[in-house]
C-alpha cells in the first residue's frame, strides 16, 4: 500500500508505502537495505531476491538453518546479491583503519585479538536460538 506518510508535504517527488512487498514489487528498485526487526530479515530478503533486488541485510539475517538456505537458494536461483552487513563495516572509523592497513603504513599485519564486545544474553528474556548448544 502506498502512502504518503507524514513526510509527504514535505518530500512530496517520493514515494512511500506501508507495505514491503508493494515497494519491491512498483518501485524500480536494485537494492534494498533490510533494517526492519530482526524476525522480518528473512521473509523481506526473500521478498525482494524473488523480486530480482539485491538485498544488504542488517544482522542477525536469519533465525533458522531453514531461513538461511531459503536465502542461499534465492540468491542463487535468481542471480541476484545478498549481502549481511554488520553494521560497524561501513563506519567511517572502521573503513579509514581499512585504508591504513591496505597502505602498508602498519607494515605486515601477522595476527590479530578481538572481542565479542556487544554480548547482551544478561538481556534477553531466553536464550537466543543463533547460539549453539552449549556454547555459552
Amino acid at each position: 500500500m502506498r502512502s504518503r506518510g507524514r513526510q509527504g508535504d514535505q518530500y512530496p517527488c517520493v514515494a512511500g508505502y506501508t507495505d514491503f512487498e508493494a515497494m519491491v514489487a512498483e518501485a524500480d528498485l536494485d537494492l534494498v537495505a533490510v533494517i526492519s526487526p530482526g524476525p522480518d530479515h528473512a521473509p523481506q530478503s526473500l521478498i525482494a531476491l524473488n523480486h530480482g533486488v539485491h538485498v544488504i541485510s542488517e544482522t542477525p539475517c536469519v533465525y533458522s538453518l531453514e531461513e538461511a538456505e531459503a536465502v542461499v537458494e534465492a540468491a542463487k536461483r535468481t542471480g541476484r546479491k545478498f549481502m549481511l552487513a554488520e553494521d560497524y563495516i561501513f563506519m567511517g572509523w572502521v573503513q579509514h583503519w581499512q585504508e591504513v592497513v591496505a597502505s602498508g603504513e602498519l607494515g605486515e599485519i601477522v595476527a590479530g585479538q578481538a572481542e565479542y564486545t556487544h554480548d547482551c544474553r544478561r538481556h534477553l528474556p531466553r536464550r537466543p536460538r543463533w547460539r549453539l548448544p552449549g556454547v555459552v
